[in-house]
């Protein structure tokens, strides 16, 4: 729900621009002295400062470090898309209850028609009956599967923006010049959504 709030009403989606940037800029501290543990610690995406935390510690080298990356990428993935998943198996079910609820008011409403008012009572009561099935459709289709959407397209942004991050990190290892990083990370962007890297660079 607060996902679901955040990107619909509040419009925050993830901006690959500034992962770039932020990318870029740790590149050219790097090159400067700087350590990747210091640098770690300022880095507010997670996946980042793990990233640079797992370099920093040279353990691994860069392909090691590198599959590393890609794998808790993708296992992270899976996760998001298990929690999508739950939400709109969720949304099959209040229809179901609703059809069953308007089932239910039918037979009782059978039941006990009968009388010369026979007829006046069928509309006001078929009426009541079909509520049910409105109240599970307007809840699946209004809130779960909205809210499941909205967990399938933030779990694919979040394994693109891991993948810009994971192929960053290892040119930060390489210490590679900011203009060719700038010229790769963008590849994975629309050319709308791409960086100037005179920008980038200059700063």
């Amino acid at each position: 729900i607060k996902i679901f709030f955040r990107r619909i009403i509040f419009g925050e989606n993830f901006k690959y621009s500034k992962t770039i940037t932020e990318i870029i800029t740790i590149s050219n501290n790097y090159r400067q002295g700087q350590s990747l543990s210091n640098l770690a610690a300022s880095c507010k995406d997670h996946f980042l400062r793990e990233c640079l935390e797992l370099a920093g510690e040279g353990v691994l080298d860069k392909e090691e470090l590198q599959e590393t990356f890609i794998d808790r990428a993708e296992k992270m993935m899976f996760h998001h898309m298990e929690e999508a998943k739950k939400l709109k198996t969720v949304a099959k079910f209040p229809p179901a209850f609703g059809m069953m609820g308007t089932t239910i008011g039918m037979i009782v409403l059978l039941a006990n028609l009968g009388g010369e008012d026979a007829l006046q009572m069928i509309g006001p009561a078929m009426g009541v009956c079909l509520i049910t099935t409105l109240y599970g459709v307007a809840i699946a289709n209004l809130i779960l599967v909205p809210i499941g959407e909205n967990l399938t397209d933030n779990a694919k942004e979040i394994f693109l923006k891991n993948q810009i991050i994971a192929e960053g990190v290892g040119m930060i290892i390489d210490k590679s010049n900011p203009i060719l990083m700038a010229m790769k990370l963008n590849s994975f962007l629309m050319p709308s959504d791409r960086i100037d890297w005179k920008k980038v660079v200059g700063n």
